[in-house]
């Protein structure tokens, strides 16, 4: 890829160096903020490697778990809604 000094720009934020991109598309690159949102969200993203990097096979700093769920929004707001009737039952088995 290009040297540090010549890192392109987050495809987000354009004054941002992208240090990071997609695994299944190299040509979207993010700031490591941009990179950490997309991974959140399910996407796999690896560490853009350098040309001057002496070992570029140790170290990838792949955000994405494949072990790791992500659930749709949802099945987040039935949890949360599960989540909140139980808290109103503990509160009030505590308060009486």
């Amino acid at each position: 890829m290009k040297s540090e000094e010549e890192l392109p720009p987050c495809v987000v934020h354009k004054s941002r160096d992208a240090k990071y991109c997609l695994i299944d598309d190299p040509n979207f690159v993010f700031c490591k903020d941009c990179a950490l949102n997309q991974a959140l969200q399910g996407l796999q993203i690896t560490k853009i490697l350098h040309t001057n990097s002496s070992d570029k096979s140790d170290k990838s700093d792949q955000f994405h778990d494949p072990s790791l769920k992500t659930l749709p929004i949802e099945e987040i707001g039935l949890k949360q809604q599960i989540l909140d009737e139980f808290l109103a039952k503990l509160d009030s088995v505590y308060n009486n």
